[in-house]
């Protein structure tokens, strides 16, 4: 399988640079929502205990998806955003947080604003032309086609300012901040140093959504130290490079210098085995 139909765009690559920010419509088909949201529901289920039920005001934040139910294996490089993963990261990177999140129903809730990354990031942005140091890509299971949904929030343009120490709010009276309204199957695809966020959900249904975080190799992962053998020997090649397995035991300089560039370029473009 080829990576991705969708590559970046002049008018997308200005788009970025300007907002930080890229909405991808219908990244996921019907078919893959429908599937994913039945996988979302049965760790939601999990997460409200034995013998409860699914509770709208109870949220749910679920990572390291891949040890949960292979279908997460295969949104690693789907063929929606995985090409732009591509385009603004290049070659070598590793797939290092994924994450199921169920926004509950809560009027009281503002939410925050903030990049990713910590004290170890967040003092550090990228140039216009330098590839990235991590994207992330969030894919919408829940149709939040107006404001107060329980909606993705950013601030265009933040990827280029300094990250204040106050703690942010994430409404919609906050100045400068944008929520996003979209369909399901919709994803949107944001770097580190974008301010970003989840608003406050008034509309009476939880919010469900999938996030992939892709970084250089030579990033430390944040979800798992190791894959496990048992999620790789049900990875593509690709797959299980984007999970970090590099086809031999590790030694010094195996995430900065190996395999070889054409190697790598191969592997994540889908043209070789």
């Amino acid at each position: 399988m080829t990576c991705s139909s969708h590559r970046l765009t002049e008018d997308e690559r200005l788009r970025w640079v300007r907002d930080g920010y890229l909405i991808i419509r219908e990244a996921l088909s019907p078919q893959d929502v429908a599937q994913y949201t039945r996988a979302v529901d049965e760790l939601y289920e999990q997460n409200v205990g034995p013998g409860e039920s699914a509770d709208p005001k109870k949220g749910m934040s679920w990572r390291n998806l891949f040890e949960h139910n292979d279908l997460f294996i295969k949104l690693v490089d789907h063929p929606g955003a995985f090409g732009l993963v591509l385009d603004l990261l290049g070659s070598y990177i590793q797939c290092t947080v994924t994450q199921a999140i169920v926004r509950p129903v809560d009027p009281e809730y503002r939410g925050y604003i903030h990049p990713d990354g910590g004290e170890a990031l967040e003092k550090i942005r990228v140039s216009e032309s330098s590839l990235q140091l991590q994207v992330k890509v969030m894919y919408f299971l829940t149709d939040l086609l107006e404001p107060n949904m329980g909606n993705f929030v950013v601030f265009p343009g933040s990827h280029l300012r300094p990250w204040p120490k106050e703690r942010l709010p994430a409404g919609s009276d906050t100045p400068g901040a944008a929520q996003l309204c979209g369909a399901a199957g919709d994803a949107v695809i944001f770097p580190h140093a974008l301010w970003h966020g989840p608003g406050k959900n008034l509309s009476g249904k939880v919010r469900k959504t999938l996030v992939y975080r892709y970084n250089q190799l030579f990033m430390r992962p944040w979800d798992y130290e190791e894959v496990s053998p048992e999620v790789l020997a049900k990875c593509t090649p690709r797959q299980r490079r984007l999970l970090g397995d590099m086809g031999a035991p590790w030694r010094p300089g195996a995430y900065y210098r190996r395999p070889t560039p054409a190697e790598q370029e191969a592997l994540m473009e889908g043209t070789s085995a």
